[in-house]
């Protein structure tokens, strides 16, 4: 199965901010908890509650990542010594190459992410009032799959086999146009 990608544009009142350091007065509070560029969290929201509508509920594990904790997680992901990972998931950061540990989910190079702008969450999923995986419901994967792209919502990467890819990271990738 392939998911669907949507090529992201930075929302225009960003074109000026650093990647994570959004000004507060373009985020908005989500629930339960975190922050998301207002338009991003617009759109998060009225995904909610369409999918709440079907029966199905979403929460997040992650939003909106300032550039202390972007730098934070990378460091606690990527080594600058090759590990035994396979495969090998990379990045450049400061003119080096960095190599994702063994056990760890791929993260942004800090400065780079879409977390950074407020406009990536991290997806999960309420089964029985529980918090779990997205990927452990196929009934919300598959809610996603069809919907999301209407709220404004796709991900990254197409391909599960893709090294890359984060079944749970997706993108608010057209602010300046939502539906």
């Amino acid at each position: 199965m392939l998911y669907p990608v949507q090529k992201f544009v930075k929302p225009e009142e960003l074109e000026k901010c650093p990647n994570g350091d959004i000004p507060a007065h373009l985020l908005s509070n989500i629930k339960p908890y975190g922050q998301l560029y207002n338009k991003a969290a617009a759109a998060w929201e009225a995904m909610c509650e369409a999918a709440k509508a079907e029966g199905l509920e979403f929460s997040h594990v992650g939003a909106l990542r300032p550039l202390k904790e972007q730098i934070a997680l990378f460091e606690s992901r990527y080594s600058a010594k090759a590990t035994k990972r396979v495969p090998q998931v990379t990045r450049t950061y400061k003119g080096k190459t960095f190599f994702l540990k063994e056990g760890m989910a791929p993260a942004g190079t800090p400065g780079t992410s879409n977390h950074g702008w407020g406009c990536a969450i991290d997806v999960a999923a309420i089964v029985n009032k529980k918090l779990v995986a997205l990927g452990s419901s196929q009934k919300h994967v598959d809610w996603l799959v069809g919907n999301a792209h209407k709220y404004g919502w796709s991900w990254e990467v197409a391909a599960p086999k893709n090294p890359n890819f984060e079944i749970w990271h997706m993108i608010c990738f057209a602010c300046d146009r939502l539906p």
